[in-house]
């Protein structure tokens, strides 16, 4: 089982001709539905509210085959974020987000993937620091997506720090373009990546690159993958996709273990293949909406095969 932990909100999206439509988001979300359609185990700690919006939510989690254990809001309130989608598909966001974790143990699993908001924004982030001394203890993998949003950056050196102090602790740390420019906007990108690669517990750093696809830096390779041509519908939930895929085909190779996690360039150009494939997918429909394992089946079972002859 792999356990995700962050927020849960509604996505309230705005197209270009000022359309609005409402879907369950939240980057943790988003990946955990990925893993559920992709059919991995899956087990949402996050945060939600006691009105229609959490329904909408625990539906979406249900429908998806993620089963979730939610802390209440203070206010009653589910989170939410608004985001407005412009000509070239692009999403920028506002949101009305509180967070905070459910108190609990931490059940039996092979990976905790972590991030986004759930990572950085108090009082959820000290619980979550936590739980990962918890699952380190547990010897469980850490995956860690930064993805940052920009109105929760304030002073930008104290953003560095939690976010270094968090990547630290991660074996698999995984960023966009966006972030590095929010993180270190003078450093370039590669090197940012491998500054990310020095931390204690961290193997692999994974870089999303929008259009071009994504690459992998290791202790001693850099490997990348591009995308096919994408009829583009939107972005909104690709790097979430793209994550449930990469974690995804690690628990069906039976790598996800950060004892076992590959080390070579060749196997995780593979990764990557499939990885951006699944995104590519994401991008061609409406919103964060991920493609299910029927949906991806033979393209999955060549890359999983592929990895296992390495």
């Amino acid at each position: 089982m792999i356990v995700v932990v962050g927020e849960s909100l509604i996505d309230i999206v705005v197209d270009e001709n000022g359309r609005s439509t409402k879907a369950p988001g939240g980057s943790p979300l988003n990946v955990a539905v990925g893993l559920g359609r992709l059919g991995v185990s899956t087990l949402l700690l996050t945060q939600l509210g006691n009105d229609d919006y959490a329904e909408q939510i625990l539906e979406h989690l249900r429908d998806s085959n993620v089963a979730v254990m939610a802390a209440p809001t203070r206010s009653g309130r589910t989170s939410t974020a608004h985001a407005k989608v412009d000509a070239a598909g692009d999403a920028s966001y506002t949101f009305d987000v509180s967070w905070d974790l459910p108190e609990q143990d931490l059940p039996r699993c092979n990976a905790v993937h972590i991030g986004s908001l759930g990572a950085l924004v108090e009082p959820g982030r000290s619980s979550v620091l936590e739980l990962v001394d918890e699952a380190t203890a547990h010897n469980h993998l850490l995956c860690y997506d930064i993805n940052l949003r920009e109105v929760f950056v304030g002073d930008p050196e104290t953003t560095w720090r939690d976010v270094i102090a968090m990547a630290d602790k991660c074996a698999i740390v995984r960023l966009s373009e966006a972030d590095a420019a929010l993180l270190r906007p003078d450093m370039p990108v590669e090197k940012l990546c491998r500054v990310l690669l020095g931390g204690e517990k961290t193997q692999v750093v994974v870089l999303s690159r929008g259009a071009a696809g994504a690459s992998v830096f290791g202790a001693d390779f850099e490997v990348s993958a591009e995308p096919r041509e994408v009829k583009l519908v939107d972005t909104i939930g690709a790097g979430d996709a793209f994550s449930a895929g990469l974690l995804a085909m690690l628990d069906e190779a039976r790598l996800l273990d950060a004892r076992r996690l590959p080390t070579d360039e060749r196997t995780w150009g593979t990764l990557l293949a499939g990885a951006v494939e699944i995104a590519s997918l994401t991008c061609e429909r409406l919103g964060a909406n991920p493609p299910t394992r029927a949906e991806v089946s033979q393209d999955f079972k060549r890359h999983v095969a592929h990895v296992r002859k390495h």
